[in-house]
């Protein structure tokens, strides 16, 4: 298992529109599939999975934690 950070503000590629954006921005124009779309032609790795959750969930996360 890899975890990387992306900046959200970087500049990358999105295939769902063809052009390139902010990555922050892959999620608004398709969702999760074309966000793992854009990771993967950024890194140029497959994304076989993904974690979706709200951010009350991940505060609970973090408080239990």
């Amino acid at each position: 298992m890899k975890l990387v950070s992306i900046p959200r503000d970087s500049r990358v590629y999105i295939p769902e529109v063809s052009k390139k954006d902010k990555i922050t921005h892959a999620h608004a124009y398709g969702g999760p599939k074309a966000t793992v779309e854009t990771v993967e032609e950024l890194f140029d790795v497959p994304v076989d999975y993904y974690v979706k959750l709200n951010f009350q969930a991940f505060t609970e996360i973090v408080d239990s934690l």
